[in-house]
């Protein structure tokens, strides 16, 4: 066998490396699919997207669909432009949605599509698909991604024993923790019952919120006010002090002043009371008194003539029924008049006021005839003392009155007999006798001898305005 030629060599040499490259090159256009023919399509979504690598999986169901081709960003969103076997493009329905998962906790991500629950059509080369927003796809993405620096800072070793820790804590338990689950979700169906309540107290809870807000400016400034009288009671609380020693001077002069006289004020109210009943008989026609004053008072400029050339008051005063000569046994001031209070109203021009409305006053005097006597009937205005139940009687000095708008039946004091007054002071006993029926009737009886006339005759309230002023004194009959 000859042996080949040097060129012969050469040329076996040069065809070898040219068989070696194409070799390569094929190995790497087959790599990177050069022979290989695939489906264009973008997927739109958010910035998790950045992590994905080129040529990371896409899959479908679990099953390898495409690539990723690139990743470049498109404004507020990511393009994602992936690569499909058309083999299994035309399986895939047009509206299929795409979700960014790791392949393992640590792993990297590929895109993973979801099927619609109403496919339509087929996905065709050059189709713009989205980002699986439903439920929480995204968020679960997200929940991954946070988790993973915590993992990575987590030494294996501390991770691994929590982990055991908690399986063998967990062991065994399913059925307990089942069940605590059924309360829980027991426990917030009654709270979704209660929510509108919860939701009207939130509500009033605001509007209360809101209130407050609006008078917290009065509070500061209240607070502040209030800052600034504390300040002063500081600056001045050796005045305070002495002014509360002063008082404390006064209540003992008080309290010396009404041991002292206890008696005379005890006396001074016992024997007013009489006198304020008649005062609060009459006392219904004080608001009617008090608006003629008014009324008075308002024309009192036109009555003095203020404005004009002659002021002053002019009165025209006509005589027109005289009652004639005093007549002895006839005319002596004899008050047996007894009606309660009135209001009487004005006259209006061109009349005149009554000469007696409601009748001539029953001083014991003749009355002549009048052609004005007014209005005969004047209702009397309701007694105070009577709206309640009957007017209490007279009672002994130092005894407790009734207490206000209740009427208490009461008993007319007794004469004092003999089983009472005897072996009593004679104090004790002129204070007991003050403001009694006892001591009334004793006024009447001498009113009586003094008109000549009956002592039934003379009017209860005489007996009652009479005693005070004939108390300790001497009286005889001629």
């Amino acid at each position: 066998m000859s042996e080949l030629s040097n060129t012969a060599k050469r040329l076996l040499a040069v065809l070898f490396l040219v068989i070696a490259l194409a070799f390569v090159s094929t190995s790497i256009a087959i790599y990177n699919r050069a022979f290989t023919s695939s489906d264009s399509v973008t997927l739109m979504a958010d910035e998790m997207a950045y992590a994905l690598p080129n040529d990371a999986d896409v899959k479908a169901r679990g099953v390898l669909v495409g690539r990723v081709a690139g990743v470049e960003p498109a404004g507020d969103k990511v393009q994602v432009n992936l690569e499909f076997d058309p083999a299994f493009a035309e399986r895939l329905p047009a509206n299929i949605s795409g979700r960014l998962l790791p392949k393992t906790l640590f792993g990297e991500r590929y895109v993973d599509l979801g099927f619609p629950d109403d496919p339509q059509g087929t996905l065709e080369p050059g189709t713009t698909i989205h980002q699986d927003t439903r439920g929480n796809a995204v968020e679960l993405g997200r929940v991954l991604d946070g988790l993973l620096p915590v993992l990575e800072a987590v030494p294996p070793e501390k991770l691994a024993g929590t982990l055991g820790a908690l399986n063998q804590a967990l062991s065994g338990k399913g059925d307990e923790l089942g069940a605590s689950l059924v309360e829980i979700g027991r426990v917030f169906d009654g709270i979704s019952e209660e929510m509108p309540a919860l939701e009207s107290g939130l509500r009033d809870l605001s509007t209360f919120s809101q209130t407050y807000s609006e008078a917290l400016p009065d509070l500061i400034h209240a607070l502040d006010a209030l800052r600034t009288t504390g300040n002063t009671v500081v600056e001045r609380r050796t005045d305070i002090a002495d002014g509360l020693r002063r008082v404390s001077e006064s209540s003992e002069v008080l309290t010396g002043f009404l041991a002292t006289n206890r008696d005379d004020l005890i006396a001074l109210a016992a024997d007013s009371r009489q006198s304020l009943e008649y005062l609060a008989e009459y006392s219904p026609a004080l608001p009617c008194t008090v608006e003629q004053f008014m009324t008075a008072l308002d024309r009192s400029d036109d009555i003095l003539g203020v404005g004009t050339a002659n002021p002053g008051i002019r009165v025209t005063i006509e005589v027109i029924n005289p009652k004639g000569r005093y007549l002895p046994n006839q005319d002596e001031p004899r008050f047996f008049d007894a009606r309660g209070a009135r209001c009487y109203e004005p006259a209006q021009p061109p009349y005149y006021f009554g000469n007696a409305p409601g009748g001539a006053i029953a001083d014991g005097s003749y009355q002549p005839p009048t052609r004005n006597p007014g209005p005969q009937f004047m209702p009397t205005l309701p007694n105070p003392l009577l709206e309640d139940g009957p007017v209490p009687g007279l009672r002994t000095r130092g005894s407790v009155p009734p207490a206000p708008g209740r009427a208490v039946p009461e008993r007319a004091n007794d004469p004092f007999p003999s089983t009472v007054t005897a072996g009593r002071p004679a104090g004790e006993l002129a204070m007991a006798y003050a403001g009694s029926p006892l001591e009334a009737d004793t006024v009447r009886t001498v009113y009586g001898v003094a008109t000549d006339r009956d002592a039934d005759e003379i009017p209860a309230w005489v007996g009652g305005l009479g005693a005070p002023a004939l108390r300790g004194t001497e009286v005889s009959f001629r």
